[in-house]
């Protein structure tokens, strides 16, 4: 509720909600206890908003970037669930 009222009062929407679904998302495997699962999601988290922020300063074209992000999040959502067999 803290993120979404922080979005409020920014209007920084997008990329700014994936950042607060990284807090949460860390926050809840830190509670229990999976501390090293936490640093990683926040940093995956983290990593979203600030590449988009670099991407929107050097001018890449969206309708490229946003399919290859899309494709390798799809991609390590894959091979995780098949190395976790």
């Amino acid at each position: 509720m803290v993120g979404i009222g922080m979005l409020i009062i920014t209007g920084w929407w997008w990329p700014g909600i994936m950042l607060v679904i990284g807090c949460a998302l860390a926050a809840e495997r830190f509670l229990n206890g999976q501390v090293a699962q936490a640093i990683g999601v926040f940093a995956l988290f983290l990593a979203i908003p600030l590449g988009i922020a670099v991407l929107q300063d050097i001018n890449i074209p969206w309708n490229l970037v946003v399919p290859f992000v899309l494709i390798a999040l799809g991609l390590v959502v894959v091979f995780r669930a098949v190395a976790n067999r």
